[in-house]
């Protein structure tokens, strides 16, 4: 995972983690959890300390 991430760029680097993954329905699942957890952040603008 590269030590240059933005707000911006985090989400698909998170999401890239599971391109390796042979459980496609796991993949799935986790992609999809980590797009809606970053856009929550994001909206709510959660601080370092929250």
């Amino acid at each position: 995972m590269s030590t240059n991430l933005t707000e911006h760029t985090i989400t698909e680097a998170v999401q890239k983690t599971f391109d390796t993954s042979t459980d496609e329905r796991f993949k799935q699942l986790m992609v999809s959890m980590v797009q809606h957890i970053h856009d929550f952040a994001r909206e709510v603008r959660l601080t370092g300390d929250e």
